[in-house]
């Protein structure tokens, strides 16, 4: 087998335009990625955005509820007799 120790300059005229098809091909690469990640990110945004509306949802039922008891409490409070005597 022959080795040569003086490097071959052939195919070296077309290096400019293959570098630039190489970078051209990286920053489409990178254009899709970040696309892909805009949208992971926002539907994460939309689901933490519809998981806190059935959250404030849930909360407002409950605060409703504690009214309604509290009034019923209050309302029939007078009637409640509390048996202090022992058992």
């Amino acid at each position: 087998m022959k080795y040569c120790l003086v490097p071959s300059f052939e195919g070296l005229t077309n290096l400019p335009t293959q570098l630039t098809v190489l970078l051209d091909l990286k920053q489409k690469q990178a254009n899709i990625s970040e696309a892909h990640s805009s949208r992971l990110q926002a539907y994460l945004a939309y689901e933490q955005a519809k998981l806190a509306y059935e959250q404030a949802d849930e909360t407002s039922r409950q605060g409703t509820i504690i009214m309604l008891v509290s009034a019923l409490i209050l309302a029939h409070g007078s009637d409640a007799k509390i048996d202090s005597s022992p058992l």
